[in-house]
């Protein structure tokens, strides 16, 4: 800031300088002159031009000689945060491919129902106390008397058995009868795989807005979701149990629809990308209109058991409860177990999902692997399901057993599964943007 003042003074002084010489110069030369700072950074002059002002030369030269950076004086070139350096990468096609942990996240509602009857016959096996001459009688008020035992001809009622009804538990905790409704919300974990590429931006607008386009594809890692359901339906139990075993006590009774996300996911987008910078970091915020494509795998099951035998008691006619008082030899009967009639109803549909909405996507540089820059971003996108969410099947089986009756009979359920209109998702992932520094090459890489 010193010199500043010794600078101007030199200037003047060499202005005034040049004065005298401009007065001795030939008078007829007074109409060809030309200003003393016309002839700066001119060549020499030729015969009849007004001289080239050696004085005013000699006065810049001091000025020079005052200050040895000129250059330093020039003034600053100021970058704003919108505008690009040059070479910039907003200036060329980039091309990159990505890695995406997203989350998928959904709600659905469903329900099974089944009005179907089943006609059954249960089978007994009575004991009767073997015939005798005289008869085998127990004293009166005698409990610890007990008469030889032999099987009795086997006796069958029928009844009819509702499926919408399930014997498991008592009371308050009983499952209730269908039709049986419920929802849930899905989140469904998935890992894609992102090409894209961007073109250049304008690069006088704010933001310097480009276009990019990207497609994704990558598995999901369902799980399958309840939407509706009644008992613990699983795989069935052995139909065969020891005596005194209930319906109830059978494994895996109960009906359910469930819904699963198939294994593939899709998806694509095209939108605008702004580029900012943050301190030293490059930001850009990417609005889209997004697309997706899924397809869910919607299961029904039904099961339930029927006793169809109740089994037999078996007989103890050597034990003292006879011998003490009807001693001799009888023969013995072993017990019979009891025998359950299963009835499983399974069935599913797939459908097709597809999606449109908005996305937006927030992503920054974060370092530099040769021409690779390694970006970070956060996304999110809401879609508009444009597909019929609503998804009905019916399940059939078909009872053939002695104790059906009429032999065979059908027995079916309904499942239905209805999704929402939007689905929504959300992720993380990282960048791997072709970005190759100026002057970078294969053979030279800088």
């Amino acid at each position: 800031m010193g010199s500043r003042p010794i600078r101007w003074a030199a200037l003047v002084a060499g202005a005034f300088a040049a004065i005298p010489c401009v007065a001795s110069a030939d008078p007829s030369a007074s109409t060809q002159w030309t200003p003393a700072l016309a002839a700066w950074g001119q060549g020499p002059t030729s015969p009849g031009t007004a001289a080239s002002a050696p004085l005013l030369q000699g006065a810049l030269a001091t000025v020079a000689a005052v200050d040895p950076n000129p250059a330093a004086q020039q003034p600053p070139v100021v970058r704003t945060t919108n505008e690009a350096a040059p070479d910039d990468e907003t200036q060329h096609w980039v091309p990159s491919l990505a890695a995406i942990n997203r989350i998928i996240g959904l709600e659905a509602e469903g329900s099974v129902n089944s009005t179907s009857l089943v006609r059954l016959g249960v089978t007994s096996h009575p004991l009767q106390t073997i015939p005798h001459v005289p008869p085998f009688v127990c004293p009166p008020r005698t409990p610890t008397c007990s008469t030889p035992k032999e099987p009795a001809p086997t006796t069958t009622s029928f009844q009819t058995r509702s499926v919408a009804q399930l014997v498991v538990g008592t009371g308050a905790g009983a499952a209730p009868s269908l039709p049986a409704a419920s929802s849930a919300l899905m989140l469904t974990p998935a890992m894609l795989g992102s090409v894209e590429v961007m073109t250049p931006g304008l690069q006088s607008l704010p933001g310097r807005p480009r276009l990019f386009a990207h497609g994704d594809a990558g598995p999901s890692f369902s799980f399958q979701w309840s939407v509706a359901k009644q008992g613990a339906p699983a795989k069935m139990g052995s139909m065969t149990q020891p005596l005194g075993t209930s319906e109830g006590r059978i494994d895996g009774q109960g009906s359910e629809t469930q819904s699963q996300l198939d294994t593939w996911v899709y998806g694509a987008g095209l939108g605008a990308a702004f580029t900012f910078n943050l301190g030293e970091r490059r930001l850009r915020i990417k609005p889209s209109a997004e697309y997706t494509q899924y397809d869910t795998t919607v299961t029904g099951a039904l099961n339930r058991a029927y006793t169809i035998d109740n089994g037999r008691s078996a007989t103890n006619n050597s034990g003292p409860a006879v011998q003490n008082f009807f001693p001799g030899t009888y023969p013995e009967y072993p017990s019979l177990p009891v025998q359950f009639l299963p009835v499983v109803v399974s069935a599913s549909k797939t459908q097709t999902y597809h999606g449109i909405g908005p996305g937006l996507e927030l992503e920054m540089d974060a370092a530099r692997a040769g021409p690779i820059m390694l970006a970070l971003f956060l996304q999110g996108q809401a879609y508009y399901m444009l597909d019929n969410n609503d998804v009905t099947f019916t399940g059939r089986t078909t009872l053939t057993d002695p104790h059906v009756q009429p032999n065979p009979q059908t027995v079916d359920a309904q499942f239905s599964y209805h999704q929402h209109t939007w689905t929504y998702s959300g992720g993380l992932g990282l960048r791997f943007r072709w970005n190759p520094e100026p002057g970078w090459s294969w053979t030279s890489p800088q």
